[in-house]
């Protein structure tokens, strides 16, 4: 086995070279002074040469060649297993891992249209400088034409915690400090979030499905309450270490609802008439709008508990509320698992104030209000995509959730502005839109966006208010955009059911038919990233003139951004994509042009075609086996070396290529059993190909690459996959 994996991995080389060279440097050309007079600095390594511009110098490793500037303007540093280099800018230190850099960048004091801005200066390439107002401009030039500013953005749209590098950015940031909210008056401006809870076990699910646990749910039917009727509620807050239970009697009723009040708090009876009679303006909204809920106890009404949450918090974050799945499944189901349910379709709202509130001063039952519409859509969404259809995998990605469920708050402001155009909100802006949200963007006050935050990777444990503030703003891009309208949050509910997917996909997917001049999730990602900085008033760069936000730059000249983050640089002139960007990191100027540079496009379009399943499948089994382990890096690292020799091979020589296409379609079905944690089968007589095909690039390969055909044969490839 072990001396079969070593003949499959040198087959393996010799064609994976077409994927992972997407990302091989620019700068590793064969030339000559005659050839590339424009780059007079030849350089050379043990099997090829690389140009380097003029007045910069040769960085050389033993895996392929880089191009330092002077060493006055940045640092050029190596990383830590040896096998490229990257640029620090002037003032900094290079990290322990590739792409860090440590300490203070330079600054610049940059004048842009509009004022005076401090920047970062970014090392490792070329600046001009231009005429700009009352003093100087100073940009980083490139190889592209942007105007104004270029936006970055990861176009992973998976709710992953990984991060991937935006490479070392041209221009510089449009940033602005940041500091605690406050509104026009002085006031704080309240944070909210709900809790955002892990999922329950599929298999607690899947009972409740079945034909047993049916007939359970129904044998606990609750017979429906009047005023003055009392009950106890099971809650467990996040500070509390045990469940606990809440004493409540009903308040309040309507058509659709029922208001428990936890029997400790003492709310003015004409707030909580409020509440109910709001309650049936914002069911009627959202089932406009998403749909309507699913009657868990057989009442034909929601419950709603007000009472003191213990959750430790305070204006700059505290829980307004929440829904929890639990509820829909028995008590008995759910102390399996060591959690409680109340047996019931409820909503559960904060009914004492977070500590601090004085900051904010007025109501804070008025100000909370809103919440009822938030998490009632929590409740519904949840009936749709997973009971109703009895899918235990059928939750959406919390990023859209909360999108949804944030929209059902504009919803509700733009329904009481319709009936009354002089209608006011404390929190409200515009036509119906969410301060709070909004300024939170603009604030930035942990600097996360900035540098990153995922749109769609959901971190409850970091700066979910970023999550908050991007999910609202994408939505409401989303239904201003649409020619549905709001209704574009349906159409989503409704592609995900019809197409069983509960991610960016159906966002995408409903987007495309509705939204003009977008197709994929690329271009409504990089198009609502543009409208957050150019806010024009009309097409799709910007909020049709509803609202506008003021996005800044990364705080450094490198940043990791999650899935679905956006980063932001102003240029001037010229501009490139930074070559040691993320797979799914690309760059866009202000007109939506893909910028040059970057990863090129995927040598394996050259095979298998584009964006084809088994060109992602090579691109998977790269980043997700091979980057694992050293051996595997140590590889990748020398596919970055001769990829160049082996494309112009397979270019030069259709017989190489078809046989090395023939050799690619028939190795996959083992790679992706190893990507599945299976053992790989390889089929019969594939070794015999795989050897065959060596000897055909051998025969036509320079002797480094002969040399390295040979040393790949070598590695143990159990170390890597096995």
């Amino acid at each position: 086995m072990k001396a079969l994996f070593r003949g499959v991995w040198a087959g393996l080389f010799c064609c994976l070279v077409l994927v992972v060279a997407s990302t091989a440097y620019a700068e590793n050309q064969y030339c000559t002074p005659d050839l590339y007079p424009d780059y007079p600095v030849e350089c050379v390594d043990s099997s090829y040469w690389w140009c380097c511009a003029d007045g910069t110098a040769c960085a050389y490793d033993q895996y392929g060649g880089l191009c330092c500037a002077p060493a006055a303007t940045p640092v050029c540093c190596v990383d830590y297993t040896g096998t490229y280099y990257w640029y620090c800018a002037q003032g900094q230190a290079c990290g322990t891992s590739d792409d860090e850099c440590i300490g203070s960048a330079t600054t610049t004091t940059t004048s842009i249209a509009g004022g005076t801005t401090t920047t970062t200066t970014i090392a490792g390439t070329s600046t001009t400088t231009v005429p700009g107002g009352s003093s100087t401009t100073t940009t980083t030039g490139g190889g592209g034409t942007s105007s104004g500013f270029i936006v970055g953005v990861n176009t992973n749209g998976q709710d992953v915690a990984t991060v991937q590098s935006s490479g070392t950015l041209p221009g510089t940031s449009p940033s602005v400090s940041s500091g605690m909210l406050y509104d026009r008056e002085g006031r704080v401006v309240p944070q909210m979030y709900d809790r955002v809870f892990a999922p329950l076990d599929p298999d607690l699910i899947e009972r409740a499905f079945d034909d047993a646990g049916q007939q359970s749910i129904a044998a606990a039917a609750i017979s429906a309450y009047g005023v003055g009727d009392q009950r106890s509620f099971w809650v467990k807050d996040e500070k509390d270490t045990a469940w606990r239970q809440v004493a409540a009697t009903v308040k309040k009723e309507s058509t659709h609802g029922i208001l428990f009040v936890e029997d400790s708090l003492s709310i003015p009876d004409a707030t909580l008439d409020t509440y109910i009679q709001e309650f049936e303006v914002m069911y009627t909204v959202v089932g406009d709008n998403i749909g309507t809920f699913t009657d868990r106890d057989g009442n034909n009404q929601v419950s709603i508990l007000l009472y003191a949450i213990n959750d430790g918090g305070s204006v700059s974050g505290y829980t307004g509320g929440y829904f929890w799945m639990k509820d829909y499944f028995t008590d008995a189901e759910t102390s399996a698992q060591g959690i409680r349910s109340n047996e019931m379709d409820i909503i559960y709202i904060r009914g004492d104030e977070p500590a601090g509130w004085e900051q904010v001063g007025g109501d804070f039952y008025a100000s909370n209000l809103t919440t009822l519409a938030h998490e009632y859509q929590h409740l519904v969404h949840f009936g749709i995509k997973v009971w109703v259809p009895q899918d235990a995998n059928g939750a959406s990605d919390t990023w859209i959730d909360e999108m949804m469920a944030m929209a059902t708050e504009t919803m509700y402001f733009k329904k009481k502005l319709a009936d009354d155009p002089t209608y006011t909100f404390d929190g409200m802006q515009g036509s119906g839109y969410l301060t709070q949200r909004i300024q939170y963007y603009d604030a930035d006050m942990n600097g996360s966006i900035r540098n990153g935050h995922g749109l769609t990777y959901w971190n409850s444990n970091g700066d979910v208010l970023a999550n908050y503030a991007l999910s609202y703003l994408f939505g409401q891009y989303l239904s201003i955009q649409s020619s549905k309208g709001q209704g574009i949050f349906k159409e989503i509910l409704d592609y995900m059911q019809a197409n069983s997917v509960n991610d960016y996909r159906a966002v995408a997917g409903a987007a495309a038919q509705s939204i003009s001049g977008v197709q994929t999730w690329e271009d409504l990602l990089k198009s609502w990233a543009i409208a957050n900085m150019a806010n024009s008033p009309t097409g799709l760069f910007g909020y049709q003139g509803a609202l506008s936000v003021t996005p800044k730059g990364p705080t450094t000249a490198i940043t990791t951004m999650n899935s679905g983050g956006v980063v932001y640089r102003l240029v001037t002139g010229e501009a490139t994509a930074p070559r040691n960007a993320g797979r799914d990191v690309k760059f866009y100027d202000a007109n939506g042009n893909q910028l040059a540079g970057g990863s090129s496009s995927c040598a394996a379009s050259q095979v298998l075609g584009g964006d084809s399943f088994e060109a992602n499948l090579l691109r998977r089994f790269r980043d997700d086996v091979l980057k694992g382990t050293p051996d595997g890096s140590y590889l990748a690292a020398l596919y970055y070396h001769h990829s160049d020799e082996l494309k112009g091979l397979m270019a030069a020589d259709a017989s190489l290529k078809a046989e090395t296409a023939s050799v690619l379609l028939r190795l996959l079905p083992a790679l992706q059993n190893i990507l599945e944690g299976n053992a790989p089968v390889v089929l019969p007589g594939l070794q015999a190909d795989i050897d065959a095909l060596c000897e055909s690039i051998s025969g036509l390969a320079s002797p480094g690459l002969q040399d390295a055909l040979e040393e790949v044969r070598n590695i143990a490839i159990q170390d890597i996959v096995l």
